[in-house]
């Protein structure tokens, strides 16, 4: 299966599969609260998770635009948004690499848990020219080097070997040093501690909850998750407990 029609396939149970938190979100708001009417872009919204939550806590939002490549995701989350009665959005079909915004536009942008499904450098050329001058971009993530830490990583064999979409720490450095009129302000870490039971996490793994396992061939994947819960059965009796790591890259526009 396809990227693409992977996600059109999930689109309509994504949120059930996936963790959102909150912990971004809120420390995004703390930046921004000096700044009225935000015109904010969040690229590769997907189903609108994150987005649901920055409408929540940023109440100095003028208007949403919620970017996906993905038809599909961006259905239902127009979908949810009308049921829940969610206005200051607007939806766009586009990708990341070509955004259809006027020159110095937007305040913000955004992008949660999506950029390893992008050209990086070419986003943040695009991100840049339709950003005003000081505007923000928050990139979060999670890195090669936090992928191998988590509960897939250490645990599913080959996780870290298949999954090279995903930058490095480094990667992302040099990719903003590269966009002239781009700079990291920052760089904030987060830990999240998780609990699961094997039966749901073998669930999330046989959902595809992360496209990694489409990488897999189906013998291999089969093997794999075989493997897996065995390795979880050796390590913990019950509960499986672990740490989840993310970054996100606070740029500005000089």
């Amino acid at each position: 299966m396809k990227i693409g029609e992977h996600f059109s396939d999930l689109a309509p149970r994504y949120k059930s599969l996936r963790t959102t938190d909150h912990e971004p979100i809120c420390y995004i708001g703390k930046i921004l609260s000096h700044i009225n009417d935000l015109k904010i872009a969040d690229i590769g919204c997907g189903d609108g998770r994150y987005d649901e939550l920055l409408l929540k806590y940023l109440d100095n939002i003028k208007t949403l635009y919620c970017v996906d490549n993905n038809a599909d995701m961006l259905k239902s989350l127009n979908k949810s948004f009308l049921e829940k009665g969610i206005l200051k959005y607007e939806i766009i079909n586009s990708s990341a690499e070509k955004l259809p915004f006027k020159e110095s536009c937007l305040d913000v942008i955004v992008s949660f848990n999506a950029i390893h499904h992008f050209d990086l450098s070419k986003f943040l050329d695009s991100a840049k020219n339709v950003l005003k001058k000081n505007g923000y971009i928050f990139l979060y993530s999670r890195t090669k080097e936090q992928n191998k830490r988590n509960i897939w990583g250490k645990y599913f064999p080959r996780f870290n070997e298949k999954e090279i979409r995903i930058y490095s720490l480094q990667d992302i450095i040099n990719c903003v040093d590269g966009v002239e009129g781009l700079f990291i302000e920052s760089l904030k870490e987060f830990k999240y501690k998780r609990a699961s039971t094997l039966e749901r996490l073998v669930f999330l793994a046989e959902n595809r909850h992360y496209s990694t396992f489409l990488l897999y061939s189906p013998e291999e994947f089969k093997e794999s998750l075989r493997l897996f819960k065995d390795n979880i059965g050796e390590k913990f009796k019950s509960k499986v407990n672990w740490y989840d790591f993310n970054i996100m890259a606070i740029l500005r526009k000089s």
